[in-house]
């Protein structure tokens, strides 16, 4: 009877001392998501006041060339390589057009000598024959080349990291418009994997973010910093 009495306190203080513990750490907790709100709410009013800071790049227009990265297989030793894409890449190719290959410290130059007219059926895909100029060039079984879509004059050109996709599908932008973060819906033309013609949405002169876009919200007050010019 005295051992089960014994076994009894032990476990009540087992249980006393588990809930003391239980209780400091909720109220640990409590007190760290209150400093958390508490220092949000002061940024959020900091932002209100003197505006979020924000980095941006003036729009302007320009004149480049595009080119469509593509990889490729060297055939034997030769110096015809082949390219194989699908039909929205074989839609920015044409015969004649040039290659540029870069490898390490060199850059050689080719040109399309052929694009398929059908889809290949062991791969699915067209098959995209380019000729370059490159006895020196190391054996690899894969090189990347860029070859030259199309040139476009005195358009609206942004880094395609600044274009954003809505749930619809929709592009947009962050803009700056009177000190205010705005969301402005794009229509997007040529592009490759690093810039993108704007077609429409956008004019010469409008400042688009180009600071992390996470904090931003419609019409949140915001303060343009000195920016590095992503479009220079």
């Amino acid at each position: 009877m005295i051992k089960t009495i014994a076994k009894h306190k032990r476990y009540y203080r087992f249980i006393i001392f588990a809930g003391l513990m239980v209780f400091l750490v909720a109220g640990r907790m409590s007190i760290i998501h209150l400093e958390a709100r508490k220092t949000v709410y002061n940024i959020d009013r900091l932002h209100q006041e003197v505006g979020l800071p924000v980095t941006g790049v003036d729009v302007a227009k320009f004149s480049e060339t595009f080119y469509q990265p593509l990889t490729v297989v060297r055939v034997g030793n030769s110096n015809i390589f082949k390219a194989y894409v699908g039909p929205d890449d074989k839609s920015t190719l044409a015969t004649g057009g040039r290659v540029t290959l870069k490898y390490h410290d060199k850059t050689y130059n080719g040109r399309i000598e052929s694009i398929a007219n059908k889809i290949d059926l062991d791969i699915g895909l067209y098959v995209v024959r380019i000729s370059i100029v490159a006895s020196d060039l190391d054996v690899q079984p894969f090189y990347e080349v860029g070859a030259e879509s199309e040139t476009v004059n005195d358009k609206i050109i942004i880094d395609r990291s600044l274009v954003w996709q809505d749930e619809d599908k929709s592009y947009f932008v962050w803009v700056i418009e009177n000190n205010r973060a705005k969301k402005r819906n794009v229509v997007l033309g040529l592009s490759n994997q690093y810039r993108v013609v704007v077609k429409s949405g956008l004019n010469v002169g409008d400042v688009v973010i180009t600071s992390d876009v996470g904090p931003l919200r419609d019409d949140l007050l915001v303060e343009r910093e000195k920016d590095g010019g992503l479009n220079d």
